[in-house]
């Protein structure tokens, strides 16, 4: 390789590498934010933290350049060939079932629809046998895989039609609007804001502590730290006569009040 073709290839990666930290940029400045201003506490094992931002970056890096040249040609490649094809259905359901398998496959969908099974039959939705639990939480991937089908063909049809991206928009708001009328008290909280943060606590435990959990003992201790969530929150619910989502406001606010009290701030 010559000197020119060496210092091209330095320019690429630098570029890529900025690239890649001007993405994660929004989350460190969130991180020393919370880590300066609001906890006031240096950061733990701060070499590690610098060594494993780089190695993020780093990752990230060859993970997008990965996608550009393998998994990005090989779905460019079929999707033109559908559109050459010119044949909309098959181009339709395409994207219907790459969106329905990725959704219906994701490790924290599994998760949270264990839980919102268990939260149902908790609020006499469901009966508490396992086949009705079961039923439930496939029936709620299911669900939620197909919606995420039907978006990325709404999508598509847009790119195609050249619909107004601001009207799917606000109709989809209108429609979770409506559905939040109907829908059960006792699952409205999930289906706002549960997501795939509900393992990430966990990852990071096990990450600082160097530990490996089996997919049981996650399931295990992410059914008692949401059912603990959900009896705090139903209790403040009762308590106080409001809804869910304005009591899991309350019990969040009394802790940062309690946490802020322990370190001397009130």
């Amino acid at each position: 390789m010559g000197k020119s073709s060496a210092i091209v290839l330095s320019q690429v990666v630098l570029r890529k590498l900025w690239v890649s930290l001007k993405d994660l940029l929004p989350i460190i400045l969130v991180i020393a934010f919370f880590q300066i201003v609001v906890l006031r506490q240096p950061l733990p094992n701060l070499m590690e933290v610098l060594s494993g931002s780089l190695m993020v970056v780093l990752g990230l890096m060859l993970f997008v350049e990965g996608l550009e040249m393998g998994l990005f040609p090989i779905g460019e490649a079929m999707a033109h060939a559908l559109a050459r094809k010119g044949s909309l259905f098959w181009l339709l359901t395409f994207a219907f079932l790459l969106g329905f398998s990725t959704t219906v496959a994701e490790p924290a969908l599994i998760a949270v629809s264990g839980e919102a099974a268990d939260i149902a039959a908790q609020g006499n939705l469901i009966p508490s046998k396992k086949e009705f639990l079961e039923n439930y939480a496939l029936g709620l991937r299911l669900s939620v895989a197909v919606s995420v089908g039907i978006a990325i063909v709404i999508g598509v049809l847009r790119i195609l039609r050249g619909w107004p991206i601001h009207l799917l928009i606000i109709g989809g708001y209108i429609m979770v609007m409506l559905m939040t009328v109907i829908a059960p008290e006792e699952i409205v909280g999930i289906a706002y804001d549960a997501g795939g943060v509900t393992t990430s606590y966990f990852e990071s435990v096990q990450n600082d502590m160097n530990f490996y959990w089996t997919k049981k003992e996650v399931l295990l201790r992410l059914d008692d730290k949401m059912t603990q969530a959900f009896e705090d929150v139903y209790d403040m619910s009762q308590k106080q006569g409001v809804f869910m989502r304005d009591a899991a406001y309350m019990v969040a606010i009394n802790r940062v009040v309690k946490a802020m009290e322990l370190r001397g701030w009130l």
